[in-house]
């Protein structure tokens, strides 16, 4: 009977407090998380969150097949987690192009779930998925561009680089690899390099909205500030409701001494982003001022 007992508070349910600490374990080592989320399910009676997080690390390692038991697992016990779902279809998409010989007819799949693995931070896998890409496109200019894009997502920059010089050996003139190679060279300070760049890319593509902005941005660094003016106004053209062009050009015409001007901008940008003009004021607005990201369209998964 005693006994009886034992097992039966053994395989209780799990205490929140350790569900908290497993998630701060993961946020510290997936590795020592995993090991504490598997004493739980050891431990402890079969459990959503567990089941899910020991899911999600698997996939982050790289550990798909048995990622994908975990995530049936968690819709074992809730049929409706949707997250858990799309991970167990991302997954078994993903083995379909691993375990099969691919060709271009492939590349639109491979794009859409190298994208996907991109924005959820799975870069081992996207890295897998681009290599695959660039091994099967014959133009490779496309797939370059994309593998690139995953590193630079990792802020691996010089990485992503590299990509983008191959991809332009190929088209010297692709918007794509040109605008990403300038995003990653001004956000490491190479800000003469981008601003060539982004001229160049300017001239591929006129209507290029960040380019203009940025060319703006780096020109306020450079204190020539007639022609930050000319390129913010540019960029405002094409978007009127480019908030932070309208940022960039308060902060400018503040320099420039011409407050009332300012003030009109900042009325403007705060009617189109009141979260960001509260990081603005608070001096938090200029680490979040670089978006330029560059891909070929994909179909969502």
């Amino acid at each position: 009977m005693k006994n009886d007992h034992a097992l039966k508070k053994k395989r209780g349910k799990v205490p929140e407090s350790l569900l908290l600490k497993a998630l701060r374990l993961l946020t510290i080592s997936p590795k020592k998380g995993l090991n504490f989320l598997h004493t739980l399910e050891l431990t402890y009676a079969p459990n959503v969150l567990v089941y899910f997080n020991m899911g999600v690390v698997l996939l982050r390692l790289n550990k798909l097949e048995e990622a994908a038991r975990y995530f049936e697992k968690t819709l074992q016990l809730k049929a409706d987690y949707e997250d858990a779902r799309q991970n167990l279809g991302l997954i078994v998409r993903t083995m379909t192009i691993l375990n099969k010989k691919n060709t271009e007819t492939d590349l639109e799949e491979m794009g859409t779930l190298a994208d996907y693995a991109r924005e959820a931070e799975l870069f081992e896998l996207a890295k897998i998925i681009g290599t695959l890409m660039v091994d099967v496109d014959k133009e490779k200019m496309r797939s370059l561009n994309d593998l690139g894009l995953t590193f630079q997502a990792q802020k691996k920059f010089n990485k992503a680089i590299k990509y983008y010089d191959i991809a332009l050996e190929i088209k010297p003139d692709m918007f794509e690899a040109l605008a990403n190679k300038a995003y990653c060279m001004m956000l490491t300070d190479r800000f003469d390099e981008a601003y060539k760049l982004y001229e160049k890319s300017i001239e591929v593509k006129n209507d290029f909205l960040q380019g203009w902005y940025h060319l703006g941005y780096i020109n306020i660094k450079r204190e020539n500030y007639p022609e930050a003016l000319k390129c913010l106004d540019k960029a405002i053209e094409l978007n009127d409701e480019y908030y932070l062009a309208w940022f960039a050009k308060y902060d400018l015409l503040t320099k420039m001494n011409r407050k009332k001007e300012a003030e009109r901008c900042l009325n403007k940008a705060t009617e189109l982003n009141v979260e960001y003009a509260v990081q603005h004021a608070l001096g938090e607005g200029k680490k979040t001022h670089t978006t330029n990201m560059h891909s070929k369209p994909r179909k969502t998964v």
